[in-house]
């Protein structure tokens, strides 16, 4: 991997110096580049802004053969186009045809990226002289361009758009993302910022059902490829790839769905309606690519040339893969476990008759050392036979590593793994108790919608001692901008006897987009599965106003060390309860006083090791939370 940033740095030293014009009353700027043997090996397109690369127009222009623009994905500037190895430019020049490259933003998502791909298409048509061009767009830039041609009206512009991996319903990476604590992770693996417009519940409960019911929908203009190969790269992100293969498998995203590329589950690279290509998914030998490699024109160009000027009729819809998307979104499906390093709290358990157990830990050093300990029954700490860092296999992120280990020998219990340094870890097994939502509510009309979940595989288990809650994030507007302030609360399931855990928040709910964690916490077992939902009513209703009053709800220091002080304003008498990262009680208080509230806790008696806490006020039926740490 350092050899991949030395690469990166010399690119950098060596780009082209291009010929720069602004456009009139326009801030993106234009680039000519030079014929394709002309450029030195090391040029990888811009680093930093927004611009249009057009190519050198080649010496016999094909009059029948349309312009091409490539369009960039998530965290990328076009640099994926220009990378050693990659010819898509001189494929595309020697074919006789005109080309453009445009760098919108990176890491700013599909409304912003979308906005500026509308205004460059106007220069484009406008330089090239042509009415409307074929889009070849990577990753998130299929997104980007049905923004453009729904959101911007430029359909007229473009007469097809044949994508590469593009994440149309979304990715759980970028669920696992916008979880609370593990925000940071996303720059071990690369995805960057922005992943709040590439989640599963923000596609599939607010940017789909938009685009894909707008009048100016065009979809069998889109021709899609979907690929499943992440564990089969031949860039030096191979092992990136493995590592978010892996954990898309163990999220969902594995085989029986079509199998995933380390970034885009195959179930989610083909738009409704359009015209998917490489069909069917996980074994076939044609799609087995990863995310990065489906853009090398080594891998796609044979495959992609001919649909330049193919009969989009001769490309027939396949209904399947739509309802592919459907059938995984309709529930979602969790055996695993979390463990962050900033909660001495997090434990993980193994089930009876678990055999396959298995840890990936997101960390940022190879140096990196961890402790796993057994947790008895009294609570003290012993030691087990394994150690994990002779049994690891560690690889490169593009700002950390990962660890792979196998679990498999150990016994049943519950356990605790640390370190000096800062990690996250999932630990992942195909048996055992899953916990199985219903995802009918990740578009929600109602502002206090109903949350349904079902404990599988556990009838051997007293589970009168479950404890099932959800931490629920308020953390963006519909456009995807984050909030100037999460707000987290913490919800209880109630059993329906049945088998089957309901919740129902317990106050009205803004229009927004919101981070759900479900936890099943259990003596014998222990189940984490994220997600979200969307609320979009068409009036934004605040929390329900009654005669009581619960107001202003804040805590300092925070981090903490050894105290906190409480301060929030009650009309009533107020019951103070706080929670640990897995939802359970860890010290309550009964506030009888009435007024203006300044209550201080000793963190050192309450014998709160370091972690993260939720303490809740509720009065009456009214509940605020705020999360806090201790160091």
């Amino acid at each position: 991997m350092n050899s991949f940033k030395v690469r990166i740095s010399l690119c950098l030293w060596g780009c082209l110096i291009l010929s720069m014009l602004s456009l009139n009353a326009q801030t993106i700027s234009t680039y000519q580049l030079p014929p394709p043997q002309q450029l030195t090996p090391l040029f990888i397109g811009p680093i930093t802004g927004s611009g249009i690369y057009y190519g050198a127009t080649p010496t016999t222009v094909d009059p029948n053969k349309p312009v091409i623009v490539y369009v960039h994905g998530f965290i990328d500037l076009n640099n994926v186009w220009f990378l050693p190895g990659n010819d898509i430019y001189e494929d595309t020049y020697n074919a006789h045809q005109n080309c453009a490259f445009v760098a919108m933003t990176r890491g700013q998502g599909m409304w912003q990226n979308g906005q500026l791909l509308a205004q460059m298409l106007d220069d484009i048509t406008r330089h090239f002289g042509v009415n409307d061009v074929v889009i070849v767009a990577h990753s998130n830039g299929g997104k980007a361009s049905e923004v453009a041609m729904i959101t911007h009206n430029r359909r007229h512009k473009v007469e097809r758009v044949i994508t590469l991996g593009t994440p149309f319903y979304g990715t759980e990476l970028a669920n696992l993302a916008e979880m609370p604590g593990f925000n940071w992770i996303v720059d071990l693996i690369g995805l960057g910022g922005g992943t709040s417009t590439s989640t599963t519940y923000y596609m599939g409960g607010y940017a789909r059902p938009i685009l894909d019911w707008h009048w100016r929908n065009q979809p069998g203009k889109f021709i899609n490829l979907g690929t499943w190969g992440y564990d089969n790269g031949s860039s030096l992100l191979r092992p990136v790839m493995i590592t978010s293969g892996n954990l898309l498998n163990w999220m969902g995203s594995g085989s029986s769905v079509g199998g995933n590329d380390g970034v885009t589950p195959y179930w989610s690279s083909a738009r409704r309606r359009g015209r998917p290509q490489w069909t069917p998914g996980h074994g076939n030998p044609l799609s087995r690519f990863d995310h990065l490699d489906v853009a090398l024109s080594s891998a796609v160009w044979n495959t992609i040339e001919p649909l330049f000027m193919a009969p989009l009729s001769s490309l027939r819809e396949d209904v399947t893969q739509t309802n592919s998307a459907e059938s995984v979104n309709a529930t979602i499906s969790s055996r695993l476990q979390f463990v962050d390093s900033e909660d001495e709290n997090r434990s993980f358990t193994v089930e009876k008759g678990i055999k396959d157990l298995a840890m990936i830990i997101l960390h940022h050093s190879a140096s990196d050392q961890f402790t796993l300990q057994q947790i008895l029954p009294n609570g003290k700490l012993i030691p087990v036979a394994i150690d994990i860092n002779d049994i690891r296999t560690t690889s490169d992120l593009m700002e950390g590593v990962s660890s792979y280990i196998p679990l498999d020998q150990l016994p049943v219990g519950q356990y605790k793994i640390s370190s000096q340094n800062k990690f996250v870890a999932l630990i992942n097994h195909r048996k055992g108790v899953e916990l199985e939502y219903n995802n009918r509510h990740q578009f929600a009309f109602d502002n206090r919608p109903s949350f349904e979940v079902k404990l599988n595989h556990a009838d051997q288990y007293d589970l009168s001692q479950l404890s099932l809650k959800a931490i629920i994030t308020y953390k963006h507007h519909l456009d995807g901008s984050p909030l100037k302030k999460e707000v987290t609360t913490l919800e209880a399931f109630q059993s329906t006897g049945e088998g089957v855990y309901t919740l129902r928040p317990t106050k009205l709910l803004e229009n927004g987009v919101y981070n759900i964690v479900v936890q099943a916490q259990h003596p014998d077992f222990q189940k984490s599965l994220v997600t979200g939902f969307v609320v979009n009513t068409k009036e934004a209703i605040p929390a329900k106003k009654t005669s009581t009053t619960l107001s202003a709800l804040s805590i300092y220091p925070n981090p903490a060390k050894d105290f906190i002080q409480v301060a929030f304003e009650n009309s009533q008498e107020a019951q103070l309860n706080i929670y640990d990262i897995n939802g359970r009680v860890v010290h309550q208080y009964t506030c009888t006083a009435i007024g203006q509230q300044q209550i201080q806790f000793d963190l050192n008696e309450l014998k709160l090791s370091q972690g993260t806490y939720f303490l809740e006020v509720q009065m009456g039926e009214e509940k605020m939370t705020e999360i806090f740490v201790k160091m």
